[in-house]
């Protein structure tokens, strides 16, 4: 069996490397959510380049809703039941998809 070895020291970062968090506030949320893209030296240029997309993932796991967002956009959430959510933030630039944040939402009525 051939062994692959990967030197990180040698890996190139991207423009999202920097990102660290996503935060969604209100949370929780009743009709409208705002998501916030974190992190120590994120640049304008991944904030700009490609999409990003948020999935909406219910307790079991399945996504329920998936949105092209931009940063800081609010995100209407008024067709969801109450109840608590996974979220994950996806950039995606030609071929290349990159999972940017994960968190939680709840929403309430």
């Amino acid at each position: 069996m051939n062994a692959r070895v990967i030197d990180l020291s040698k890996r190139t970062a991207t423009v999202l490397d920097a990102v660290s968090s996503l935060s969604v506030y209100p949370n929780p949320a009743s009709d409208r959510a705002t998501v916030i893209i974190g992190g120590k030296g994120i640049t304008k240029e991944a904030l700009t380049s490609g999409r990003f997309i948020l999935d909406v993932a219910d307790a079991s796991g399945s996504v329920v809703m998936s949105n092209v967002v931009a940063f800081g956009e609010a995100v209407d959430i008024i067709g969801l039941p109450t109840g608590s959510y996974h979220l994950r933030l996806r950039h995606e630039v030609g071929q290349s998809v990159v999972i940017v944040g994960t968190g939680m939402l709840t929403i309430v009525r």
